[in-house]
Order: structure tokens, then sequence, then C-alpha cells
């Protein structure tokens, strides 16, 4: 853990909302290069039911199918799933209007 110093509050943050019995949403956001998405999957380590994708700069169409291929190859699954979604804005970028969230 030393490599998330001053961390353990968004860990346990992150960790609750993974063992609520409700479906949750976390936005983690902030500039490149912070550390964003070795938090989320550090806060995973103790999960065997999440699915990590990184999006890419593609259209939304390979990006779903991608993302589809990475949750197929996941056998680790059981019904109750945890969605990983990095870099979000590169699928916004290509079609804003077919993915923003209103």
């Amino acid at each position: 853990m030393a490599d998330f110093v001053n961390r353990s509050e968004e860990l346990d943050r992150l960790r609750a909302l993974y063992e609520s019995d409700d479906a949750e949403l976390a936005v983690i956001f902030g500039r490149r290069r912070l550390g964003k998405t070795a938090l989320v999957k550090q806060s995973l380590t103790q999960e065997d039911n999440a699915i990590v994708y990184q999006a890419k700069q593609k259209t939304s169409a390979l990006q779903l199918q991608q993302f589809i291929e990475t949750a197929a190859e996941s056998s680790r699954l059981n019904e109750r799933w945890i969605y990983l979604l990095c870099n979000y804005y590169h699928l916004i970028a290509r079609e804003p209007r077919r993915l923003r969230v209103e």
C-alpha cells in the first residue's frame, strides 16, 4: 500500500461502494497521470467479480464490441459485477451525443 500514500480514505470509500446492496456509481476524475486508474485497480484487489476495460480513441461501436469481449473473457464473474471503465472521455470525444449522460 506504500504506492498509495494518503489514499486510504479513497480506497475505503470505493470498497464500501462494492459492498453496498444498491447499485452504485463512482466517478473519479482529475488531470492525466495522477493515478486514478491505479487507485481503482488497487481497490479491486480483493474482488473477483470485476471487469476492467480501458477505453481507447475509437468509435463507440468498436468500444462496445471490445468491452463485450473483455467481459466474455472473464471466467470469474458471478451475478454481481463491478465495472471499471477507464478514460471515459475517449468514449464521449468521438460521439458525444450517443454517450452523454443527462
